[in-house]
């Protein structure tokens, strides 16, 4: 049985067909996201979601025989009055009312209404960035209100905890002065602090204040329209003045409408491709939105380089080696995704609901790891020649991470099979005799390690999957030992180098002693094709 949990929904997009497909898989109680309890806070807010679209969607639910919904609103947002936390338990009353009300309901089963309430955070590149949070005091004495305002026995009251909140809007809204506090948090052993067993608001209120932080400073005060913002170096594509123009419709109570209804010259349009969500940012309607600034001084704007009539492939070639090792796969697909915006890539986006540039990375490494020959595959939309995607990269990427070349490639990321490893051992005990020793334990099958799979653990014999290997000794070099191997890399068998590592150290030839005086390092130096011999480009 697959069981599925959904995040909250827009109540504008909730319809029978989308019911249908939840139907048809096990699932918990659908949420639902009116944000603010009245009509007027949700036009503050640009909601664009009336009372009746609320309605309509949970009946949706009901008639699937659903009883059991979850509303999540905020308080403390901009504007607000006690009016519109009343609006909060009346709204959640009619819905548990339309249950009741609706015909096709489980009549097996009684409603379950719960509200869910979270703390306005003002939070960065948001039209209400530059406002206060309310105080402590405030939120408590808002959630004491509206838990007496929820008097129907339908409906659960449950609201997040507002020392939480006062702390994450200090960490949102934070400068480089907070650097110490972090710091300090960090000695001290905070983790895991969104977790209610592990947050403890007294001790961060002391790192703060022993680093010289008044939380209220950046939590609790309006911010001038003409301050300088600690994020203001960053460019999110999305331009300031946008920001400003939805706040002031915000106070005037005066909603935007959707993207894909219309655009709004946010300014996102300088990220460039072909957005179908945005009428704005087409290609062919360029004249409709205003021109966007390059992104930084000197570099080429994409429209200098010739619209393609299909997209192309451009292959990276790249390092990662020093402390860059430490970087996960996923971090490492983050970082390249902002890379390539700061670089002003022409990159090509999907034409789907949710347009995303596509990229390919070759070969995940392990952490750890380092790599003189890391691949991605760039689908560009302009003519740009590869030689200047690599200049443009490596003016925004450290030494450790740099491009080695850039070309339109012949195959495929697919066709890697195999993979050259450098790996240094330093220990005590290294010697000629262990060097044989550790060579005829990767050559005599069977060599059994425990690898997971998706059906589980799988006891698999690693010898076959050694196309080559040699551990060397060499005398001038005291206390290191050398293994370079060729290891299977493709998708169907793939062998992580650190397997090496650990059938050794389970049969007690290495790393044995003091992890102070016993070391090791991978780096990945060369790929192949199926026959092990001819180079991967």
């Amino acid at each position: 049985m697959v069981s599925l949990s959904l995040p909250s929904l827009r109540v504008d997009s909730f319809s029978k067909d989308l019911m249908k497909r939840i139907e048809s898989v096990r699932s918990s109680s659908l949420t639902f996201a009116p944000e603010a309890g009245t009509q007027r806070l949700r036009d503050v807010i640009n909601k664009n979601v009336r009372e009746e679209d609320v309605l309509r969607a949970v009946n949706v639910a009901f008639d699937a025989k659903k009883n059991a919904v979850k509303l999540y609103f905020m308080n403390g947002l901009p504007t607000e009055t006690y009016a519109d936390l009343d609006g909060i338990a009346e709204l959640a009353g009619k819905v548990a009312d339309a249950y009741y009300q609706n015909p096709n309901r489980n009549r097996t089963r009684q409603v379950q209404v719960t509200v869910s309430v979270s703390c306005f955070i003002p939070k960065p590149f948001t039209p209400f960035q530059w406002e206060a949070q309310d105080s402590m005091e405030t939120l408590r004495e808002k959630q004491e209100y509206l838990n007496g305002k929820i008097t129907n026995r339908h409906v659960r009251y449950q609201h997040h905890d507002a020392r939480v909140s006062h702390i994450e809007a200090v960490l949102a809204r934070g400068d480089r002065r907070l650097a110490d506090a972090l710091e300090l948090a960090c000695r001290e052993g905070f983790k895991f602090d969104a977790w209610d067993e592990y947050f403890n608001y007294e001790n961060w209120l002391s790192v703060l204040s022993r680093t010289g932080i008044d939380p209220a400073f950046y939590a609790n005060r309006t911010w001038g329209l003409d301050e300088v913002l600690p994020w203001d170096i960053i460019d999110c594509g999305v331009s300031k003045e946008f920001f400003l123009r939805e706040r002031a419709k915000a106070y005037a109570e005066s909603t935007t409408p959707n993207c894909r209804e219309a655009c709004s010259a946010c300014g996102a349009n300088k990220l460039g491709g072909v957005r179908a969500v945005c009428p704005g940012c087409r290609e062919s309607q360029p004249s409709e939105m205003p021109k966007a600034a390059p992104f930084s001084k000197g570099r080429p704007e994409r429209n200098e380089w010739p619209l393609l009539p299909s997209p192309k492939t451009v292959r990276i070639l790249f390092r990662k080696v020093g402390d860059l090792q430490y970087i996960s796969h996923l971090d490492l697909q983050r970082t390249f995704a902002r890379v390539l915006v700061r670089a002003g890539i022409p990159m090509w986006y999907t034409q789907g609901f949710n347009p995303h540039a596509k990229v390919i990375f070759g070969l995940p490494l392990s952490v750890g790891s380092e790599s003189e020959c890391e691949f991605i595959d760039l689908r560009i939309d302009r003519d740009i020649p590869p030689a200047k995607v690599k200049e443009q990269l490596n003016h925004e990427l450290t030494e450790e991470m740099q491009v080695l070349e850039a070309y339109e490639p012949t195959t495929s990321i697919q066709d890697i099979v195999w993979a050259k490893y450098e790996i240094c051992l330093h220990l005590e005990k290294a010697d000629a005799d262990l060097s044989r020793t550790l060579e005829a334990l990767y050559t005599t099958s069977p060599l059994t390690v425990t690898k997971k799979t998706k059906s589980g653990d799988k006891e698999v014999d690693i010898v076959p999957m050694i196309r080559k290997i040699k551990v060397t000794q060499d005398p001038a070099k005291q206390g290191e030992l050398h293994i370079s191997a060729i290891l299977s890399a493709g998708s169907a068998n793939h062998l992580n180098p650190e397997f090496l590592i650990k059938t050794a150290k389970e049969r007690g030839l290495i790393l044995s002693g003091d992890p102070a005086k016993e070391s090791y390092s991978i780096l990945r130096t060369h790929t192949y094709l199926a026959d092990g011999v001819t180079e991967f480009r």
